[in-house]
């Protein structure tokens, strides 16, 4: 109940929520599993295929979405991702 009434407390982040979650449950719903389907639903279907342009356009990335989310819920940034090889190439040992 207090995360309800902290979102209560400030609707602009209920807002963002509301919209990155709609937006990726938009994305995942318009998907088109391969080019030759949305080449055959832009021939059968212009306007439902623009709509769904327009949606995609619009909306997030899941993914990042979820990386962020993530972030969020451990409370700091990720550094860049670890790297195996030597930390420059030119000075070689």
């Amino acid at each position: 109940m207090e995360i309800l009434a902290w979102l209560d407390r400030h609707p602009a982040l209920l807002g963002v929520l509301a919209y990155t979650i709609g937006s990726a449950l938009v994305n995942w719903l318009a998907r088109v599993d391969t080019p030759e389907a949305w080449e055959r639903l832009k021939s059968a279907h212009p306007r439902i295929a623009a709509g769904y342009a327009v949606m995609r356009a619009v909306g997030v990335d899941p993914i990042k979405l979820a990386r962020a989310i993530v972030t969020l819920a451990q409370a700091r940034w990720p550094g860049p991702p670890v790297s195996g090889g030597p930390k420059n190439p030119d000075k070689l040992p």
